[in-house]
Formats: C-alpha cells, structure tokens, sequence
C-alpha cells in the first residue's frame, strides 16, 4: 500500500552508516571513560604519596605568577612546562589544591587523544578502538605516575604526540604542517625530559626509513628543524647562558661505570622494570593498602608478554585479506572479543609500525643500560613508561588474531587485563586514597597550628616540610634538613631578622631528642592523624636570641646529623 499523501515512506539507514554511528558513540564513549577515570584519580584532591616533589611544580608555578620565567622545575633536568601549566591553573582558579589536581587529568586527556590519533593512523579505525581500551584503561603503575604534577605526564604525552605526528608522515597522509608540529614536539620533548629521546629518536628514524622520498620534500627539513629549536629554545638559551649545565652533575646522563653495571641495569630492566610498568601492584603503597588479587599479576604479565612476542615475532600479523568478522564495539568484554583485522590498509600499518615498536624497545633499554640513571633501584619502573605507549598495539593485534580462533579466548584474555587494571586504579574509596585524603587534613591541622603560632619558618626533613612552602604560599618557610634537597633555596629567602621556628617530624621520641641535642627546651605537639602522625617542637624562647635565622637553621641540621660539638656548635 502507498504511504498517505505528504508522508514518506520510512527508510532504514544504510547498514555502513548504523556502523560508523555505533563506532563513533563507543570511540566517544571510551574516551570519555578515560577522562572520567583520570577526574576521578585526581578528586577529591589529596596529599601525594611523593608531596615534596609534586610541590616543586606549584613553586615553579609561583615563580611564573611573580613574572619569572623559570626553564626547569627539578634542578635542570625536568623543563617547567607543568609550572607554566600550574600558573595557568592557579590563575583561574586561585591556588589550592584542587586547582593543582587539576594540572594531570588535564595533560592526561591529550595524552588520551594523542594515543587514539596514532593508534587510528597505524591499526586501523576498529583495532584503534580495540587498542583505545588498554589506554583508557591503563596499567595501575603507569596509571599511577602519570597522575602525578611532576612533568611524567607532559613527558608521555610528548612521546604520543611525536608517534602520532611521525606516523602521518610515515604511513598517513602528512605533510609540511605535520613536520614542522613533529619538530615543535620532539624540541618541547628535549626541553621537557631527555627521556623523551627513547621515543623521539625511533620516531625520526622511522619516518626517514619509510618515507626517505619526503625528507628530500622542498622545505620539509627547514620546518622540521625550526619546530625543533622553537621547542626546544629555553633549553638551548639556559645551557648557553650556563654553558651546557643540564650535562653536570645530572644523573639521566651520565653514563654507567662499569660492563657489569650495564648488565645489572639490562637485568633489571626485565626482571623488575617490565613487569612492573604492566602489572604493578602499587608503587609507593604499604602492604594493607595494595590491591587484592594479587594472583591476577602473573596471568596478566605473561597476556602482554605473549601478545609483544606474538607481535614482534610474526613482524607482519596480518599477511592478506581476513574474513569478514564482527567489528569491536569498542566498550565492554562483548566488543573486545569481535574485533578483527581493518583489511589491507590496517595490514600495511601493522606492518609498517613494526620497526617503530622495535627501535622504541632498543632506545628505551639502551638508554636506561647505559645510562646512571638506570643504576638506581627503588621505583624505576618510571624511567620506561613511554614503553607503554606500545602496549595498546600490541594487546589489539594479538586479540584480534585470537578472536579469529576463538572469540571467548580474546574476551576472557581482555577482561582478565582490563580487570587487573581497574582494580588497580586508585579510587576516592580505596584505603590508599582514604590515607593520603587523611595525610592532606593533618598537614592542614599542621600548617593551622603553625599559622596559629605564628611561625615563620619550619626545620624538618623534605618530605615533612618543602609542600608546607605550597600551602602557605611561602608565607611559611618549609626548610629542609638535606641542603641538596632545596631546590628553590627556601632557606637562603630567610629574612636576616629573627623568625619565630618550629621542628616538624613524624613521631615526638626523635623530634625530642633532635630539640635536645640542639639543647632547645620547648613543647611538644603532636597533630592527630593516622600513624604516622605529625609532631611539632616549639621552642620556648622563640625566636632563639642572638643567632640569625640562617645561623639557626644550621645549628639544628648539625644537632641532626650529630656534626660538630655540643648544641650543633661547629
């Protein structure tokens, strides 16, 4: 029967189109789930598990606000980018901590899109998505310290940037303006952290390897090379001026003193370092705040490790045309287990990635092998996290090239690694999260009593005192006992005039007998918190007559370290 007169018939969209629509409601669907998850590792804010650190970021920050224009954050290794970034914040928002907590989530969601662009440019549209998962999602190490305001997130997100940026001009369609953005991230990634040069020095390699046609475009080089010297121009003018500091005294570049050394650090590279970065069951927590299913870290570890051989072994997973398969509906188990090869297109940028993941693995290892900086032990899971930027490539070819045998083993293989990796996430509810929230009110209690006291400056060790200098807004001086550790010099801005002192620590019983050598009589005040709490000596005579501020403070660090004669006299 004929519709009635002035009505059309209802047509059924075209089956491609329902497609592209249900793709591009699970892309945005996955990308907002990774900036939720980031909001909600972010707030409410709390007190860091590296406080002290972080806090260098807000003083850069402050330096920016009085018209300075500082080139790096930590000595001269980490470029201030993430102060420029927190000034930024502070301006709008006023200084606190909620604006600070804002600065990584931020930088976390260009790192976010960044890493969809060139998982999209090199996989396909469908294994993207796939991929997009495993960095919505991310591993709880990685996840972890890129959540920090201390320039790891500007660095991994420099490195996303350059992959994608060399991926249009390796296998895309870029062309002078991807050059020159490429070279304005590799200089703003050399500016930011030389770690960057893992994944920057692959990523200009593999471009000149694949497309050695493009480097002798008209103008190409010129626009490459200007982007780099406008990123990388406070670097350059910094060791100008003081001719090539971020080369003394800075460990990242010095090299290991011995063969044996080097071994060590490649031993410990895949023994600690690797597995780490992947399945890490919490960097800096106590055992009662660890996630469960501890178990789970070993399944997941040999997942990835069988997905990074599957993919590096057959340098081509997918050599012709596949049969048509159910595409991935990009969020839950159920779209994970259908996806399958994007075609040809997809299996020409598999295969032209291939040398890129490659030369990322050697430069990472290399540089951390030979480099003092891998000689450290302790948390160095850090040092590789732009080798997780290759996770989500590896993880979405081996499922799809599972899902072809067997559906329910690529589901189950992604649930089991998606699981992992949310259980990991450090949620407002967990007991890590509920600690440093209960560490970020007693510093509070603390810097009230001291504001109450009318303190001016406050002697303790870096980790007690120097975020103290954030809080107060430097109104309070938060001097650390380790010279080395005062990096912005907050104990040399002492005034020459007397200031009312206090000596912070965690427990009363070492705090007391700090005060006694040092022969101070005073109070002593302990701030209420979980273990460990906050305690606080207050001179009696305060300030101490006839001794300048500057002279005090190292009166109490020799009484510290037991140096020199009676009371810290030299």
């Amino acid at each position: 029967m004929a519709p009635p007169a002035g009505r059309s018939a209802a047509v059924p969209a075209p089956a491609p189109r329902r497609r592209r629509l249900w793709a591009a409601a699970g892309l945005c669907l996955l990308l907002a789930a990774g900036a939720a998850l980031r909001l909600l590792q972010a707030f409410p804010s709390y007190k860091y598990a590296n406080d002290a650190d972080s806090a260098l970021s807000a003083l850069c920050a402050f330096k920016v606000l009085r018209g300075h224009h500082p080139v790096f954050v930590s000595e001269v290794r980490i470029g201030s980018l993430v102060g420029f970034e927190t000034a930024a914040l502070f301006g709008v928002f006023g200084i606190s901590r909620d604006s600070f907590a804002l600065e990584a989530p931020l930088v976390g969601m260009l790192l976010l899109a960044a890493w969809y662009l060139f998982l999209r440019e090199t996989l396909g549209p469908r294994l993207a998505r796939l991929g997009l998962l495993f960095a919505a999602i991310p591993a709880p190490a990685f996840a972890f310290w890129t959540s920090l305001p201390t320039g790891y997130p500007e660095t991994v997100m420099l490195c996303a940037a350059a992959f994608w940026l060399a991926a249009r001009l390796a296998v895309g369609e870029g062309g002078l303006a991807s050059a020159a953005g490429l070279g304005l991230v590799v200089g703003l990634g050399w500016w930011n952290s030389l770690q960057t040069l893992g994944c920057t020095v692959p990523a200009l390699l593999w471009v000149g390897w694949r497309r050695p046609a493009l480097l002798r475009r008209r103008g190409l080089l010129p626009l490459l090379a200007g982007g780099f010297l406008a990123g990388a121009f406070p670097w350059i003018a910094y060791n100008l001026h003081h001719p090539l500091a971020s080369f003394q005294g800075n460990f990242t570049v010095e090299p290991v003193n011995s063969v044996a050394a080097a071994v060590d650090n490649a031993r410990v590279f895949f023994v600690y370092d690797l597995p780490e970065l992947v399945a890490g069951v919490g960097p800096l927590l106590e055992a009662p705040q660890r996630p469960p299913w501890p178990w789970l870290r070993v399944p997941v570890v040999a997942t990835i490790a069988a997905a990074a051989l599957f993919f590096f072994a057959r340098r081509a997973p997918v050599r012709r045309r596949s049969p048509p398969a159910v595409a991935a509906a990009a969020v839950g188990t159920a779209g994970v287990v259908g996806a399958a090869a994007d075609g040809d297109g997809a299996s020409r940028g598999q295969r032209a990635v291939w040398p890129l993941c490659l030369l990322t693995v050697l430069a990472v290892l290399g540089l951390l092998v030979v480099s003092a900086a891998g000689a450290r032990r302790g948390l160095t899971a850090r040092y590789v996290l732009p080798l997780y930027l290759l996770v989500p490539v590896v993880m979405a070819v081996f499922l799809a090239a599972c899902a072809r045998r067997s559906r329910l083993l690529a589901g189950v293989l992604a649930a089991l690694v998606l699981a992992f990796n949310l259980r990991g996430v450090f949620w407002p509810w967990t007991p890590a999260r509920q600690g440093w929230a209960s560490d970020a009110r007693a510093e509070e209690q603390l810097l009230a009593t001291l504001q109450r006291q009318g303190i001016g400056a406050v002697c303790g060790s870096y980790w007690d005192t120097y975020a103290l200098n954030f809080l107060s807004r430097e109104r309070i001086r938060g001097v650390p006992l380790e010279p080395e550790t005062d990096q912005y010099w907050e104990g040399n801005r002492l005034p020459p005039s007397p200031v009312r002192l206090a000596l912070v620590d965690r427990l009363p019983q070492p705090l007391a007998a700090w005060a006694a050598r040092a022969c101070l009589a005073g109070t002593t005040l302990e701030i209420p918190s979980r273990l460990p709490r906050y305690a606080l000596f207050l001179p009696a005579v305060n300030p101490p007559p006839g001794e300048t501020p500057h002279r005090m403070i190292d009166r109490l660090r020799r009484a510290y370290f037991r140096i020199g004669g009676p009371c810290g006299q030299p």
